[in-house]
């Protein structure tokens, strides 16, 4: 079972990595073309140019950094 003081912890290890959100950009073309406003969260501006990198995965690796190394990591997400 985790802690709250186990979240902060993460919290804070996760946000020295990855932005807290990505910023909101506003897509003049595609509001045109769809006719409504469209604004795009752009998750390939996080440090690792990755969409939608799970701060779990982050997590695990900083915190366990050698055995990661030693074992390798494979991640996946279904969204």
């Amino acid at each position: 079972m985790f802690s709250l003081s186990d979240v902060y912890r993460a919290r804070q290890v996760i946000s020295r990595y990855l932005l807290r959100t990505p910023p909101l950009v506003y897509s003049r073309q595609l509001s045109r073309l769809l006719d409504f406003d469209v604004y795009l969260k752009l998750e390939n501006l996080q440090p690792t140019r990755a969409f939608k990198v799970r701060g779990g995965g982050v997590y695990f690796v900083m915190v366990r950094r050698d055995e990661a190394q030693r074992r390798g990591l494979i991640a996946a997400s279904t969204g």
